[in-house]
């Protein structure tokens, strides 16, 4: 445990600070390398409770609760004028760039491969306008993308009041593939997703085990990435914070034989595979909520309260006897208030070796899984023979839902779909 201070920018950009002891990230780290293997728990030493002390916090506006099933990530928010921070671990942002990678603009470049990832709109974008997305390699379009089985597409929610807060990152390599799907939330999550999905990359290309262990290199790399978050955010220059916001992050790598994946959060991973002359969906990840057992003890067990309020849905993380943060997630990067009380940024690590029946890879932010069951969605994928239609007809479905659903609101939508088959490398 570590004192730290995080800032905090008001409605009048006044900083203020306070004093919260911090738990270094203690988690459940799960290795799921074949069916039989159990999850087993990362070393954890004994922690005292986290000191936490705000005295201007005051309720969430009764406006964060809309009455729908599905409401925001963090129910506190940064306009509820919560005095808070100003460092948490010691240490600069580093950039690790090794010999033979280059940096363009925001995106890794390693060895000519092509990267495509999510780009900052500066005017406010419409309902379901697709995301601006950066490419950068070989002078391509990004119809390049279908020659390699992949596409992706990432729509603006009906949120009028904040950007689209999801971004993606696809790197087509010379020996494989790195995906990623990044679900902002809170008042600042559209800059930590574009940092995060800019910056991890990087990290995982310049870590020494990337090539040979990608598992290891996914363990230490999220926690790293936390870090980093962090101490950006420390910044008197940085303009937004994580103390109330983060983003999940979902990395998948996939070579000519297996699947790496590496997942905090809900933007949720399934496999399509052939099974008795149908295609079945297999989860790949676990939605990172609250409620579940083993990640309420593990909160619990470090300060934090989960409970469900009135007029809410989900199931959230709050300082015991408080009202915030209430995530409703288990697990992320960023978020720095809920790391205090239980939640982390350790991911659950999965690998699995590609057979004859495996025809598709998809990775969605949670504005598909919301309404969409994971069969559901192989299900609109095999109506199609390419992957573009059939990433843009699951985004156009789950559009769909949530307009049937909740009439005004829609979350943002990402939709990253891979048919196995297809699959080139550069």
């Amino acid at each position: 445990m570590g004192s730290c201070s995080i800032k905090v920018v008001d409605k009048n950009d006044a900083i203020k600070t306070e004093i919260v002891k911090l738990h270094k990230d203690v988690c459940y780290n799960i290795k799921v390398i074949t069916p039989e293997e159990s999850k087993v728990p990362i070393e954890t030493q004994p922690q005292a409770s986290p000191v936490i002390n705000i005295n201007n916090s005051k309720p969430p506006d009764d406006s964060v609760f809309r009455k729908s099933r599905k409401n925001l990530t963090v129910s506190a928010v940064n306009s509820d004028n919560l005095n808070l921070p100003q460092e948490m671990f010691d240490g600069s942002l580093i950039k690790l760039m090794s010999e033979g990678k280059d940096e363009q603009g925001s995106l890794l470049v390693v060895n000519n491969p092509i990267t495509v990832g999510g780009k900052p709109c500066q005017n406010i974008q419409t309902n379901y306008e697709e995301k601006l997305i950066e490419i950068q390699g070989d002078n391509v379009k990004r119809d390049f993308l279908l020659d390699h089985g992949l596409w992706v597409c990432c729509k603006k929610g009906m949120k009028p009041e904040i950007p689209n807060q999801d971004d993606f990152v696809i790197i087509v390599d010379n020996d494989s593939l790195l995906l990623g799907v990044f679900d902002g939330h809170g008042t600042h999550g559209h800059d930590i997703s574009n940092y995060v999905h800019n910056e991890f990359p990087r990290l995982l290309y310049s870590h020494k085990n990337w090539e040979d262990d990608p598992l290891e290199a996914y363990k230490e790399t999220f926690l790293k990435m936390q870090d980093e978050v962090v101490a950006l955010c420390n910044k008197q220059s940085t303009r937004f914070d994580c103390i109330l916001s983060g983003t999940t992050a979902t990395l998948v790598k996939v070579t000519e034989n297996s699947i790496y994946v590496g997942h905090v959060g809900d933007s949720r991973c399934i496999l399509g595979k052939r099974e008795s002359g149908r295609i079945i969906a297999k989860d790949l990840t676990r939605d990172h909520k609250p409620s579940m057992e083993d990640e309420k003890a593990r909160i619990q067990s470090l300060g934090g309260e989960v409970k469900i309020v009135d007029n809410d849905v989900p199931a959230r993380v709050f300082v015991k006897d408080k009202n915030y943060p209430g995530i409703a997630m288990s697990r992320a990067i960023g978020d720095a208030l809920a790391h205090t009380v239980g939640v982390c940024s350790t991911p659950e690590l999965l690998k699995i070796d590609i057979g004859v029946e495996d025809e598709f890879i998809v990775i969605c932010s949670d504005g598909v899984w919301e309404f969409i069951e994971s069969q559901t969605a192989i299900e609109q994928i095999l109506r199609f023979e390419d992957p573009k239609s059939s990433a843009e007809a699951l985004a156009q479905l789950a559009w769909d839902k949530w307009v049937l659903n909740e009439g005004d609101i829609v979350d943002d939508i990402t939709v990253i779909v891979l048919f196995i088959k297809k699959m080139k490398f550069v």
